[in-house]
């Protein structure tokens, strides 16, 4: 299985609501990619003083490498993903991303 981190620093001007739909648009993708297994995501607690402004996360799952691959390039994915660089404070450098395979 692939665990796929991706982390946000947002600007402060996008509304909550925006991420929500956001979010919900990728949950969607998992009807139609095979080897999507789930999606969860949520805002920083900041309980720790190391966020470094990251403020919302998700995380998705994957049965293998080409599920990811699948879902990366997914034309849907291709959108979501331009609109959450938009997003993020100094676009792609807003974002951080983190995969890993779980055995």
């Amino acid at each position: 299985m692939i665990t796929h981190v991706v982390l946000c620093r947002l600007k402060e001007n996008v509304p909550p609501y925006k991420i929500e739909q956001l979010i919900k648009e990728i949950d969607g993708l998992r009807q139609q990619i095979p080897g999507f297994l789930s999606l969860e995501s949520g805002e920083n607690l900041k309980l720790e003083p190391h966020h470094h402004g990251f403020s919302v996360g998700f995380v998705a799952r994957f049965t293998n490498r080409q599920s990811l691959s699948d879902y990366q390039n997914h034309p849907e994915h291709r959108e979501t993903g331009r609109l959450l660089v938009d997003y993020c404070e100094d676009g792609f450098n807003g974002l951080l991303v983190f995969d890993y395979e779980n055995n």
